[in-house]
């Protein structure tokens, strides 16, 4: 014989699940890459040097008031520059006795 506590057990497990298969593919395929580009414009607004404090602190609040339309702009604005500028991506950080002697 089942004891009550087993059956209701049973009954929670056996449920279907309230998400469908489709509003997965959604979340998989729209919503989590729509995540990564937002957290990606919130870094490319923190490490550009080139603009100033209150430059970033302007586009940070556009960006976190209106998520997606934020975003939006900041990309159209900046978009063929996000990323590491082409001069940072041949620098090396100078430290003290990194410099390797030249061919003699």
């Amino acid at each position: 014989m089942m004891l009550q506590a087993e059956v209701a057990w049973w009954r929670i497990t056996t449920r279907r699940c309230p998400v469908g298969l489709f509003w997965w593919i959604v979340i998989i395929v729209v919503v989590i890459p729509l995540l990564i580009v937002y957290g990606l414009t919130i870094w490319d607004i923190f490490t550009r040097p080139e603009r100033s404090i209150l430059a970033r602190l302007a586009w940070l609040v556009l960006v976190l008031i209106l998520p997606f339309l934020g975003t939006l702009i900041y990309i159209l604005a900046f978009g063929g520059h996000l990323g590491p500028s082409r001069d940072a991506i041949g620098r090396r950080p100078e430290t003290p006795g990194s410099a390797r002697p030249g061919p003699v």
